[in-house]
């Protein structure tokens, strides 16, 4: 999809008639299963990125991850895990438009976007292909071994898609090589009790003393779809850290109850 199409053509519409683009018109405006295509969203989608509280929210995002990877950031993967099913829940929809949005600021090509969850629709999985973002056909759940400087996007996913992630990655090499935006680990931290940390999710545990972490400052309209998060790098560059650390990187063990949807392949990316 031409980034063309999503420009907003102005018309003359005194402020009335523009409060369609507020949160609460669009919840009175639901979406159903029966949208098959781009053009049968696209309206929607237009105006939740032309908000005000959308623009502040991708703009901040794009300044952090300028500051990380200075220079480079038109050169950055970025993988998105857990959006949820954006053509009936509103959340996922304004998660996604911020997503496209950062693509843009950054002048990151969409199809170095690449998207993955287990509930998208054949309809949602044609539209993410119409706006150019690319589908990743695999559950990894979330052992996805980087390659490059790559940006994961994953608001309120498990942590136990955070934990499996950093595993994966469990070097000095490719930690430095990650940023992601989602989910607090140092508030995940605060409301697990110290025992649950170390077994269940000991990769953020362990990870936190060397975890840098920028809180997302968000506007009250939609702070309940972006709350909790942050963008979060990992300070690992240090010789101080010994080589026990990299080395204890058991495959992550939980119990029936986690907080993502399994596939049966549980080796190592």
């Amino acid at each position: 999809m031409l980034e063309s199409e999503f420009k907003v053509v102005k018309h003359k519409k005194n402020k009335r008639d523009q409060r369609c683009t507020t949160i609460s018109d669009l919840k009175s405006d639901p979406l159903t299963a029966g949208v098959v295509s781009y053009s049968d969203i696209e309206h929607r989608f237009r105006a939740i990125r032309n908000e005000p509280s959308v623009i502040d929210i991708a703009e901040s995002i794009a300044g952090e991850l300028r500051c990380w990877r200075p220079g480079e950031c038109h050169k950055l993967k970025i993988v998105c895990y857990g959006l949820g099913q954006f053509v009936t829940c509103i959340t996922a929809r304004y998660q996604l438009m911020v997503l496209y949005l950062i693509t843009e600021k950054l002048q990151i090509p969409k199809s170095n976007c690449v998207c993955f969850d287990p509930m998208f629709t054949s309809n949602e999985l044609n539209i993410l292909k119409e706006i150019e973002f690319s589908i990743e056909d695999k559950n990894e759940e979330g052992k996805h071994l980087v390659s490059g400087p790559t940006v994961f996007y994953m608001p309120h996913c498990g942590k136990a898609l955070y934990n499996n992630l950093l595993w994966a990655n469990w070097s000095r090499e490719k930690l430095q090589e990650i940023s992601i935006i989602g989910n607090s680990f140092s508030e995940m931290k605060s409301r697990l009790l110290d025992k649950v940390m170390e077994t269940q999710y000991k990769y953020i545990n362990n990870i936190l003393p060397r975890l840098c972490e920028h809180p997302i400052s968000v506007s009250a309209d939609i702070e309940s779809m972006f709350c909790n998060t942050s963008i979060q790098t990992f300070s690992v560059s240090s010789e101080d850290i010994n080589e026990q650390f990299w080395n204890n990187c058991d495959i992550p063990v939980y119990e029936d109850d986690v907080e993502i949807i399994r596939c049966k392949d549980t080796s190592r990316q």
